[in-house]
C-alpha cells in the first residue's frame, strides 16, 4: 500500500501556490485573447408606458469606468471589444435595468432596445437630471452575486473585503479589518445611510459573532480605501458604504437558506404600486467550527437579526426610504483546556487547564429615514435622520492552571497541575452606546460641466460605561494588565459641514475640490480638511486618478477609556495628510488592472497596542508616523462568465513615540506583503456547477517580545525588546467551495459545500503573556460547511 504524506503536499502547495496563480493569470490573457476589432452596440431607450424616448439616460458598464448618455431621441451607441458585459440603464424616476450581453469576435453590430418602467403612476411628470457621479476608479466594488459565492470561513460580507487591495487582517475569526496601515477603529461604515459600530468590548475574535450586514439584501457595496471625498468623515482610513436592494418588482419573491452554520430567509415585494420592501431574517451558529481551536470546551455562539427596508415614491419628485434592524448576539464559553500548536521553548506554556466561563452579549438597534427631493431639473437635496444603539455586556471569570513542559517536546499530564490557579481573570463590564445623526445635503447642476455639492451634519454620541475588570496572578507579574474600575457617562456632540465643486472642462478630465469642517464640543477643536481629486480619461481603456487631502479622527470613547475627563479634554484629533495616484487599464473580456500608490503623513497619533482584537490606547497624543505603499488589483473574467480577481499590497507603516527614545519603529498594523485571490471555474460536464477558491497569504504583524526574569532579590522583572521588533509567522489560508445550481418545480436551488482552510494551516494571530510565559493566539484549523439555498 502506498502511503501519501499529506503534510508534505500541503507545504509544497502552500509555498508554491502563488507562483501557479501568477502563471495562470498571465497565461489567461493569451488563453482568452481579445480582438482589436471593436463591435458596435446601439439601441433606443423609451418610457415603457408612453413609448416616448428618454433623453439623457445614463448607460454604464458594470465594474468598468465606461459610460454614456442617450441623445434627445433616446439613442445611444458603444464600440466595444469582444467580451461579456453587464450594462446598467438608469434614469431618475424610473427603475434601473441590467442587461448582460456577449460580443464574439467578428460579430455583427448588436441592437439592444430598452423600455424603462416609471416608479410613479402613469401620467405624472418625470424630472430630468444629469447630475454627475463619483468615478468608479475612486472605490472598490464587490458585485452582490460574487459576494454570495466567496468561500469565507464565516458567512459575513465584511470578511470578503479582505480579498481587496489595501485591506488586511490576519484573523479569520473576526470581521474587523485594517486599511492601509490604519486600525479597526479608523473605518467608517454606513448601512443604508445609518452609521453603525462593531462591538467595542469584544476581546476575542471568536466572541464577536457576525456583523450587522446581511449579504442576502445587498445591492451595492463600495469600499473607499483612501482619498475619499469631503462628504465622508470623520475617520482616517476608509469608508464602507452599503446599500440594500430597491428594484423593479411586481410580485413577492424570496430566498431561503439552510446550512450547518446559517439559517436565513429573504423576502421582497411591491408596496402599493409606488414602492418596494425587503425583509431579511438570519440565525447563525458556528459553534462547531471552534472544535478545532486551541481552547477546548463548550462553545455556544448565537446570532439573530431582522432587517427591513422600505422605499416609497410619493410622486415624481419625492421619495422616502425607511430602514430598521434589530440584532442580538450572544457568545458563551465554558473552557476546559488550552494546548499550544507549536513545540516551544521551556520558558513558554504548552498546556493549561482552564476553569470558569466567558460570556459576551451584544444587542444592536438601528433606524433610519431618508427624504429625497428633486426640486427641479438642476437642484436636488436629501434630509436624513438615523439612530443607532448598542448594548454590550461582558461577564468573564476564568482561572488558569499553567503546566510548563519538562522539555521542549512534551507537556505534563493534567494530574500534575497545581491546586491553586496561577492566574485569575475577572471582567464584569457594561457599555451602552447611542449615536443620533442628522444630515442635510444637496447638489446643484449649474450646467453639464459644473456641479456644486454641500452638506451639514450633526452627531450626538453617548457612551454609558461601567467597567470592572482585574487580573490576579500568583505571583503577580509585570506583564499583567492593571485593574480598572470606572462608572461614567461620556457625551459628545459634533457638527460638520462641507462644500464640493465638480468641474468637467473636457470630456477626458474631471476635477473635484472641496472643504470639510468639523468641531466636537469635548475638546473644542476646529478641523479644516481640504480635499482634491482629478481624473483623466485618456482613452476608452485607460484612466489616471490623482488625489490629495487632509483627514482627522476625533477621539470619542476607546481612546479615552480608563482615563480621567480632564485628560480627555486635552486629547486632540489624530490627523493624516494623504496623497494618492492611481492607474486603471482595461482590455479583453471584462479584464482590468488597477494600481495605486499612496503616502500618508500622520501626526497627533494616540499610540496603541493590540491584544487579540482589542485595541488598548495610551490616552496621549504621543506619536507621529507615516505610511506608504502600493496596491494592485487584477480583475476580470479569466474564464468566460467567471469573475475573479487577484490583489497584491505592499505597505510600510512607521511611528515615532515621543518618550521611548527608540526612534522610528513599525506600527502595530505594519503588514508588509499581502496577496489575496478569489477565483472560480465551471465544470463543463455539469451545467450550473462552479468551483470557488479564496486565497490569502500575508506577512505577520509585529509585536513586542517580553521576557520575565528574576532579579538578584528574587523579584520578577520584565525585559522587553524594541517596540514591535518581532513578527508573528506569515498568514496562509486556502478555502475552496463547490456550488451546483438546478431548477426544480419552478424553484432555483443551489447546493453548496465548502472546505475551509483546506491545507489545515496553523496560523497565529499574536501573543500574550500569562504568568510571565508567552501564549500564542492560534486561529481555526480545517473545517467543513454544507448548505442549500432555494429561490422562489
Amino acid at each position: 500500500m502506498i502511503k501519501i504524506n499529506l503534510d508534505f503536499f500541503s507545504k509544497i502547495l502552500s509555498k508554491h501556490i502563488i507562483w501557479f496563480l501568477f502563471i495562470f493569470l498571465i497565461t489567461a490573457k493569451f488563453v482568452y485573447p481579445s480582438s482589436s476589432q471593436k463591435i458596435e452596440l446601439a439601441g433606443n431607450i423609451i418610457d415603457a408606458g408612453s413609448q416616448k424616448p428618454l433623453a439623457n439616460t445614463n448607460i454604464k458598464i458594470l465594474n468598468q469606468n465606461i459610460g454614456t448618455i442617450s441623445d434627445e431621441s433616446g439613442n445611444y451607441r458603444f464600440f466595444l471589444p469582444p467580451g461579456t458585459y453587464t450594462l446598467v440603464f438608469s434614469y431618475i424616476g424610473y427603475y434601473s435595468q441590467q442587461k448582460t450581453i456577449t460580443l464574439l469576435p467578428g460579430s455583427e453590430p448588436l441592437t439592444l432596445n430598452i423600455a424603462l418602467k416609471p416608479k410613479i403612476l402613469p401620467g405624472q411628470e418625470v424630472s430630468i437630471t444629469a447630475h454627475t457621479e463619483e468615478p468608479r476608479l475612486t472605490r472598490f466594488e464587490i458585485p452582490p452575486a460574487k459576494l454570495a459565492t466567496i468561500a469565507n470561513p464565516l458567512p459575513d460580507a465584511l470578511i470578503s473585503l479582505k480579498t481587496l487591495p489595501g485591506v488586511s487582517s490576519g484573523n479569520d475569526q473576526s470581521t474587523f479589518y485594517n486599511v492601509r496601515g490604519g486600525n479597526y477603529d479608523e473605518n467608517l461604515v454606513y448601512l443604508n445611510g445609518v452609521e453603525i459600530y462593531q462591538p467595542i468590548l469584544v476581546r476575542k475574535g471568536i466572541a464577536e459573532n457576525p456583523s450587522l450586514v446581511n449579504p442576502d439584501l445587498i445591492q451595492s457595496i463600495n469600499l473607499r480605501t483612501g482619498a475619499f471625498p469631503v462628504c465622508y468623515g470623520d475617520k482616517l482610513s476608509s469608508v464602507l458604504d452599503i446599500s440594500y436592494r430597491d428594484r423593479d418588482i411586481n410580485k413577492i419573491s424570496g430566498r431561503a437558506e439552510l446550512s450547518s452554520i446559517k439559517t436565513g430567509l429573504t423576502l421582497e415585494g411591491p408596496f402599493n404600486d409606488k414602492g418596494t420592501w425587503i425583509l431579511g431574517l438570519r440565525r447563525i451558529n458556528y459553534g462547531y467550527l471552534f472544535n478545532v481551536l486551541q481552547t477546548t470546551g463548550n462553545y455556544s455562539p448565537d446570532f439573530r437579526d431582522i432587517q427591513l427596508g422600505v422605499n416609497y415614491h410619493l410622486n415624481s419628485r419625492n421619495q422616502l426610504k425607511l430602514f430598521g434592524l434589530y440584532g442580538n448576539s450572544r457568545f458563551k464559553l465554558t473552557p476546559k483546556a488550552w494546548a499550544s500548536g507549536w513545540r516551544l521553548a521551556n520558558t513558554e506554556i504548552h498546556y493549561m487547564d482552564l476553569r470558569g466561563s466567558e460570556s459576551f452579549t451584544y444587542q444592536a438597534t438601528a433606524v433610519g429615514l431618508q427624504w429625497l427631493f428633486q426640486v427641479n431639473d438642476k437642484l436636488r437635496w436629501q434630509l436624513s435622520g438615523s439612530l443607532f444603539k448598542q448594548q454590550e455586556y461582558e461577564d468573564t471569570h476564568v482561572e488558569y492552571y499553567a503546566i510548563l513542559p519538562v522539555d521542549s517536546t512534551r507537556w505534563q499530564p493534567d494530574s500534575t497541575r497545581a491546586s491553586d490557579p496561577g492566574r485569575v481573570e475577572t471582567f464584569d463590564n457594561r457599555l451602552h452606546i447611542s449615536l443620533a445623526r442628522f444630515l442635510f445635503n444637496g447638489s446643484y447642476q449649474l450646467n453639464p460641466a459644473h456641479q456644486i455639492n454641500w452638506g451639514l451634519e450633526l452627531k450626538r454620541y453617548r457612551f454609558n460605561d461601567r467597567l470592572e475588570q482585574k487580573v490576579e496572578s500568583i505571583p503577580r507579574m509585570p506583564t499583567d494588565p492593571d485593574s480598572m474600575f470606572t462608572n461614567r457617562i461620556i457625551p459628545a456632540t459634533g457638527i460638520s459641514a462641507y462644500g464640493e465643486y465638480r468641474w468637467q472642462p473636457r470630456t477626458f478630465v474631471s476635477i473635484n475640490g472641496g472643504l470639510r469642517f468639523t468641531r466636537y464640543d469635548f475638546n473644542h477643536e476646529r478641523l479644516f480638511m481640504p480635499r482634491f481629486q482629478m481624473l483623466f480619461h485618456l482613452s476608452d481603456s485607460t484612466d489616471i486618478f490623482l488625489a490629495a487631502g487632509r483627514y482627522a479622527q476625533p477621539p470619542l470613547y476607546k481612546e479615552l477609556r480608563g482615563h480621567s475627563a480632564e485628560r480627555a479634554s486635552d486629547l486632540r484629533s489624530q490627523k493624516a495628510t494623504q496623497v494618492t495616484a492611481g492607474l486603471e487599464r482595461r482590455w479583453g473580456t471584462n479584464m482590468s488592472l488597477r494600481m495605486e500608490v499612496y503616502y500618508k503623513w500622520l501626526r497627533d497619533l494616540i499610540s496603541y497596542d493590540i491584544w487579540d482584537v482589542r485595541l488598548v490606547y495610551s490616552g496621549y497624543n504621543d506619536a507621529i508616523g507615516y505610511v506608504y505603499g502600493l496596491d494592485a488589483h487584477l480583475r476580470g473574467d479569466f474564464i468566460p462568465d467567471c469573475l475573479a480577481w487577484l490583489s497584491y499590497s505592499y505597505m510600510v507603516a512607521r511611528e515615532d513615540l515621543a518618550y521611548d527614545n527608540e526612534g522610528w519603529v513599525p506600527r502595530p498594523s505594519d503588514q508588509r506583503h499581502c496577496i489575496a485571490a478569489t477565483l472560480q471555474d465551471k465544470m463543463v460536464r455539469f451545467p450550473g456547477s462552479r468551483i470557488h477558491i479564496r486565497i490569502l497569504i500575508s506577512s505577520g504583524f509585529p509585536f513586542t517580545y517580553q521576557l520575565v526574569k528574576k532579579n538578584e532579590t528574587g523579584e520578577p522583572i520584565v525585559i522587553t525588546s524594541r517596540r514591535n521588533a518581532w513578527r508573528a509567522p506569515d498568514y496562509q489560508r486556502f478555502d475552496i467551495g463547490f456550488t451546483q445550481k438546478f431548477r426544480l418545480f419552478n424553484l432555483d436551488i443551489t447546493l453548496r459545500q465548502e472546505i475551509l482552510n483546506l491545507f489545515d494551516r496553523y496560523n497565529v494571530l499574536g501573543y500574550s503573556w500569562i504568568s510571565g510565559a508567552r501564549v500564542e493566539h492560534g486561529l481555526s484549523r480545517r473545517t467543513f460547511d454544507v448548505g442549500i439555498q432555494v429561490e422562489f
